[in-house]
């Protein structure tokens, strides 16, 4: 095995070996979101150090390992259907010339995996009993959920667009001039 292999391996490993940890702050209350978005960061790191193809094995090591330790399937659900893969794909997604089409298919990415995230969990755990206490909302509970989490998504690419722009300036020129 040469050199550039093993590093490349090693960087899965601790990617892999990071995120589980962090996702266990998932069972706290309210970081449901926030710790499988931090974690799809890490993954990130893979992906801009080795390769997307690397990121994507990373992913699906945490893909496998996840469900199986982690106490919180809120937060394991959410970071396998869309913030453990969409920080690596990013970058993909933005080379897209029109953006509108950026836009158009950032809103797919989100929307899609969100909506069957919410239905399996609302078939599995009974999830609908939690709208219960949106009755006051009435008809428009769901609506202004959607409303509310794609407003969330758009905030959430903002700042994944900003952490990855002061890394690449400011982070990034550090770690390789000691690598070197």
């Amino acid at each position: 095995m040469n050199r550039s292999l093993c590093f490349k391996v090693a960087g899965c490993g601790i990617a892999t070996a990071l995120t589980v940890p962090v996702m266990f702050f998932g069972t706290v209350p309210g970081l449901a979101y926030v710790i499988p978005a931090i974690s799809g960061m890490i993954i990130w790191f893979v992906s801009d150090f080795m390769s997307v193809r690397w990121a994507l094995l990373s992913y699906i090591a945490c893909c496998l390992i996840l469900p199986l330790i982690v106490p919180a399937p809120e937060a394991v659900a959410f970071f396998i259907t869309l913030f453990g893969w969409y920080p690596t794909l990013r970058p993909t997604v933005m080379k897209l010339k029109f953006r509108v089409v950026r836009g158009a298919v950032k809103a797919l990415l989100f929307n899609i995996p969100a909506i069957l995230t919410f239905r399996l969990f609302a078939e599995l755990t009974g999830m609908e009993a939690m709208l219960s206490g949106l009755l006051f909302l009435g008809e428009y509970a769901l609506p202004i959920l959607w409303l509310l989490s794609n407003i969330a998504f758009v905030l959430y690419d903002m700042c994944v667009d900003q952490m990855m722009y002061a890394y690449g300036r400011w982070v990034k020129p550090r770690i390789i001039n000691r690598v070197k």
